[in-house]
């Protein structure tokens, strides 16, 4: 009964079912996958897709209404389950509605399960009609099916390592993917990416596979040249750039987990010459090979997007240097990026200890005046002691004449008492303070 009253509903309504059970369209946006966390972890998440797939399965003319709207944001049956892969090179028809893509080990993995003989013959065709950037047939291991990469040094690794074939395979195949999660291992590409042949692809995420060695974001160098109109570019332990990569649409760049030298960071610059908003959280001790910018190293090379850069996010608390840095090794002005609206910086980045400190700015009151431009609307900072209250409570009172555009300062690490020092401060200003962190800003969002 309830399938014929279903069936009766205006093809309208029926549409507008099947897309509040797809993640992809749902009116919150769910973000990437992150580490130790998956959309398909939540209960919820999972019970609302599996709604959408169990009415695609009701009867044909359902099917019609539910199966595009269901490879919005498809999902593997199991780990490692090859089927989705197959289904996405063998049915285009299926593969064009794609929207939102996680390639992974949940979605690519061959590890501990051989290839079948009848899917070989399907994806190596898939792949002799593929052309890299250059136009020309990619060479491909003939035993890449069954070649253990390990063990092999002469060549590139992609061509021996049939997961990672797969997974380039298949973004070949998804035409009209707007977001897209792919976790990379060490010498992983997408060779096969035509430049412009992804347009709708909007936001681009990469992170380590294994959660070990870090990856490169050069690896994205094919999907970057791909994507026309890419805005986001996301990446979870990142450790070098090694060639430089471009992209003319990128405008926002969030690096998390990441141990970055100035070279890699300064070729992202010169690369993303759109960039509005960029963040960076520092240090993860097992990729960071005992070597670390120092924040003044890292703002060095930011400089170079002085021109564009608006929102700037610098987390350095978890880096392995961060205890013991120098002088010479903060950041001492923000003076010259004459565009900047928000920065959320950590307190140790801009200041000493005073107990350790030569930087008479702290004892006067004048640090952050003397070093935030002019066109400040927000401020973060994370963990500020004692020693920078003065210097709060100085930004605050001359923001009128100073930082005329200053709206907000958020100070989350503090409790209610030290805030009451500053909200004092702020009486007869427009300045806003709190104790809690602003959500991401996005700049696609204004």
């Amino acid at each position: 009964m309830a399938q014929v009253q279903l069936l009766g509903l205006p093809a309208e309504v029926i549409d507008a079912i099947c897309r509040a059970l797809c993640l992809h369209c749902m009116d919150n946006p769910i973000p990437p996958p992150s580490y130790g966390w998956h959309p398909y972890h939540s209960g919820d998440l999972y019970a609302i897709s599996s709604a959408l797939s169990c009415l695609s399965q009701t009867c044909s003319t359902l099917r019609a209404y539910a199966q595009p709207i269901l490879y919005h944001y498809p999902r593997p049956f199991t780990h490692g389950d090859l089927s989705l892969v197959r289904t996405l090179v063998t049915r285009p028809d299926l593969a064009k509605w794609v929207k939102r893509l996680d390639l992974g080990q949940r979605t690519v993995s061959v590890e501990g399960q051989p290839l079948s003989a009848e899917d070989i013959p399907v994806y190596e065709a898939s792949m002799a009609e593929c052309r890299g950037q250059d136009g020309k047939p990619v060479r491909v291991s003939r035993n890449w099916s069954t070649d253990d990469f390990r063990k092999l040094v002469d060549g590139p690794r992609f061509q021996f390592n049939p997961t990672a074939a797969l997974s380039a395979l298949v973004v070949t195949r998804v035409p009209n993917v707007q977001h897209l999660c792919v976790e990379l291992d060490y010498g992983w590409e997408f060779p096969f990416c035509q430049p412009g042949s992804l347009p709708h692809l909007t936001e681009l995420t990469i992170r380590d596979r294994n959660m070990r060695s870090g990856t490169k974001a050069s690896q994205a160098e094919g999907i970057l040249a791909a994507a026309p109109n890419l805005i986001v570019f996301n990446g979870f332990m990142v450790v070098n750039c090694s060639r430089s990569v471009s992209n003319g649409s990128v405008i926002e760049v969030n690096l998390k987990r990441s141990a970055l030298d100035s070279t890699s960071l300064s070729r992202l610059m010169h690369g993303f010459k759109k960039l509005q908003s960029f963040s960076y959280e520092a240090g993860d001790v097992s990729i960071s090979r005992g070597r670390e910018e120092t924040p003044r190293e890292l703002f060095d090379a930011l400089r170079i997007r002085a021109d564009s850069l608006q929102h700037i996010s610098l987390a350095f608390d978890d880096s392995e240097l961060f205890g013991h840095l120098k002088p010479g090794g903060l950041i001492t002005s923000f003076k010259e990026m004459h565009q900047l609206k928000s920065l959320s910086i950590s307190a140790g980045a801009i200041y000493r200890k005073m107990e350790e400190a030569d930087n008479e700015s702290i004892d006067d009151g004048t640090l952050l005046v003397e070093i935030l431009p002019s066109s400040i609307q927000s401020l973060t900072i994370h963990y500020p002691t004692v020693f920078m209250f003065k210097a709060i409570v100085q930004l605050i009172i001359t923001a009128h004449s100073r930082f005329p555009s200053l709206e907000e300062v958020r100070l989350p690490s503090l409790g209610n008492i030290d805030m009451e020092h500053f909200r004092m401060a702020r009486y007869g200003t427009k300045v806003n303070v709190y104790s809690t962190v602003r959500e991401r800003y996005c700049v696609r969002d204004g």
